[in-house]
C-alpha cells in the first residue's frame, strides 16, 4: 500500500486529536479567562453553560447538513469557525471591546460549530479505513484512543500553559490548534468521493 493512500486516515486522526486538543483548552482556559477578568464564578458559569446548550441542537441538525455540504467541508468549516471565535475573545478583550454578551454568544457560535465538525471526521472513518487498506475496526479503535488521549493531554496542558503564558494566550493557542485541524482535513483528504457532497 502506497503511502499516499494512508494519507487521509493520518491527517483526519491527526485532524482529530488536536481539535480535540483544543477543545479540552477551551473547556478550562475560558472559563479561567472570566473568573481572571471578572472575579465572577457564576458568570464563568454561565459562558460554560452557554458553550454546551447549543450542541444539543447542533446534534440535531448535523446529519442531513453534513450529508449537503460534504464531510470534508463541515470538518474544515467547523474548525474555522471555532478558531475564529476562540481568537476573537482575547483579541476583543485587548482593544477594550469585549463585552459578556459577547463571550456567550462566541462560545454559543464555538458550541453549535464544533459537533458538526466531530460527526464529520468520525463518519469520514470507514472510507478512510479502505482506502488506507486497514480495517475497520483497527481504525475505529484508533480513533477512539486518539480521541480519548488528546482530550487528557489537552486538559493537562491547559492547567500548565495557564500557570505560565496567562489565560489569554491560551485562547490564542486553542484558536491556532483548530487552525491546523482545518489545514490537515483541506489539504490530507483528497481524493475520497465519500467526502464530498452528495
Amino acid at each position: 500500500m502506497h503511502r499516499h493512500h494512508r494519507t487521509p486516515l493520518a491527517a483526519t486522526l491527526a485532524a482529530n486529536s488536536i481539535s480535540i486538543a483544543g477543545t479540552s483548552l477551551t473547556l478550562i482556559g475560558v472559563p479561567w479567562f472570566v473568573l481572571e477578568t471578572t472575579g465572577s464564578a457564576g458568570r464563568a458559569g454561565l459562558v460554560a453553560f452557554c458553550a454546551t446548550l447549543p450542541i444539543v441542537l447542533a446534534a440535531l441538525i448535523g446529519g442531513p447538513f453534513i450529508d449537503r455540504i460534504g464531510r470534508r467541508r463541515v470538518a474544515v468549516a467547523s474548525d474555522t469557525v471555532c478558531g475564529l471565535a476562540i481568537a476573537a475573545i482575547p483579541l476583543l478583550h485587548h482593544v477594550g471591546a469585549l463585552e459578556f454578551w459577547m463571550l456567550c454568544a462566541l462560545m454559543a457560535l464555538n458550541g453549535f460549530a464544533h459537533t458538526p465538525g466531530n460527526t464529520a471526521r468520525y463518519v469520514l472513518i470507514p472510507d478512510l479505513a479502505e482506502h488506507a487498506g486497514t480495517t475497520l475496526p483497527r481504525a475505529a479503535s484508533l480513533f477512539d484512543a486518539v480521541s480519548r488521549g488528546a482530550r487528557m493531554v489537552g486538559a493537562a496542558l491547559a492547567g500548565v500553559l495557564i500557570a505560565f503564558v496567562g489565560s489569554e494566550t491560551v485562547l490564542l493557542l486553542d484558536a491556532a490548534t483548530f487552525g491546523l485541524s482545518a489545514l490537515l482535513v483541506a489539504f490530507g483528504v483528497r481524493g475520497l468521493s465519500s467526502a464530498e457532497p452528495r
